[in-house]
């Protein structure tokens, strides 16, 4: 995302998987009731259960602004694939559309490091 974002967790628990400036995956614990703020350009994933409800606060994108889509090997980190998308309306759910291109392709999801395939959820 190219902007900040403020995430409330309104109901549930929330993992936020996210990347150190170092390039390594670390997770924040998103309790109910508490917040965080994301800068922008900071790779992330929130992560929480079905019924659980997160409340996200960021500014209109700009016109231009490409939000990406980033996965790593789950057994070496290596970087994987790659989804740019311009988002203007996040009605049209380019969040699924970004994953269901990535899940549905072998070679994407195939670590060119070690030759771990991840696997589809």
């Amino acid at each position: 995302n190219p902007s900040d974002e403020v995430m409330y967790m309104v109901k549930g628990d929330m993992n936020l998987h996210y990347r150190t400036p170092e390039g390594k995956e670390d997770i924040a614990v998103l309790k109910e009731g508490t917040c965080i703020y994301t800068a922008g350009g900071i790779p992330h994933s929130p992560r929480f259960p079905p019924d659980a409800f997160l409340f996200v606060i960021e500014r209109k994108r700009k016109p231009g602004e490409i939000d990406r889509f980033q996965w790593f090997c789950p057994n070496c980190d290596n970087f994987l694939h790659e989804e740019r998308f311009f988002v203007e309306d996040y009605g049209k759910d380019v969040v699924s559309q970004a994953y269901q291109n990535f899940f549905d392709s072998e070679d994407f999801r195939t670590c060119k490091k070690c030759g771990t395939v991840m696997p589809k959820p």
